[in-house]
Formats: C-alpha cells, structure tokens, sequence
C-alpha cells in the first residue's frame, strides 16, 4: 500500500488517510476523539506517520496478526464505514450526473414566431392631490 504523505514528509492530512483507507475522514476524527487524541480536529489536520500507522491499523479491517495499538474506545466497524463512504461517492456521482442532464436540454426548441409589435397607449400621470392646508394639520 502506497503512503500519501504531506508536504513536510513527517506527517500526513486526515483526508489523505481517509482516501488511502476508503473510509470517511469524519470517521477517522470520531475515532481519533473516542480515543481522546488531541489535535485531531478536522479532515485537515495533520497525522504524525506513527499515528497514521495505528489509525490505519484500526481501519485495516484485517483480524488476525500482532496489534501494535491500544484501543481504549469500541472497535470500529470497518465495513459499515466502508459501505458509508461508497454510499456517500455513489450520491455525488448521481448528482454530478443529474446536474449534467439538467444542463443539456432533451430537445432543441422551436424556432419562435416572432408577433407584430403593438404599441402600448400612452397612460396619463393620475391626477395629484391636492395640498392640505396647514390649518387641516
């Protein structure tokens, strides 16, 4: 499997892990805040590698072999939050494809008929009422 790693090399971003995983970053944060790890606060914030080992450890879904990381929360459920990310991309993609179907029309319309233009009759301004007078007041 392929590391994605930050510009700094040292780290990488939540929303990196979350796609080489196939999982939601929301997920990873909820993990990570179960958990009580600190500055794991959005899909932007930055993994150390050795965190991104364990939290790919959580989510590798593999059952047997040594675990390295120690789990204070729930396991997590990894083929629900795969099944939930897919569900998620599959809505965007049948989105994405509706929005295209709106914008190309299914027939080309009519050429329209153009009407013989009518002038519209002059109106006359409504008449002004008149001043009230400063005793009326």
């Amino acid at each position: 499997m392929e590391q994605i790693v930050a510009k700094s090399g040292k780290t990488t971003r939540v929303h990196q892990l979350a796609k080489q995983l196939g999982v939601s970053s929301k997920d990873i944060i909820a993990k990570c805040e179960a958990e009580d790890i600190p500055g794991i606060t959005n899909h932007m914030s930055a993994v150390s590698l050795g965190l991104a080992a364990t939290i790919t450890e959580w989510f590798s879904g593999e059952g047997g072999g040594t675990a390295t990381a120690v789990e204070t929360a729930a396991p997590v459920d990894v083929e629900a939050v795969r099944k939930k990310a897919a569900r998620k991309a599959s809505r965007k993609k049948a989105a994405t494809g509706a929005k295209a179907a709106k914008a190309a029309p299914a027939a080309p319309a009519p050429p329209a008929t153009e009407a013989p233009a009518t002038e519209a009759p002059a109106t006359e301004a409504p008449p002004t009422a008149a001043p009230i007078p400063a005793e009326a007041r």
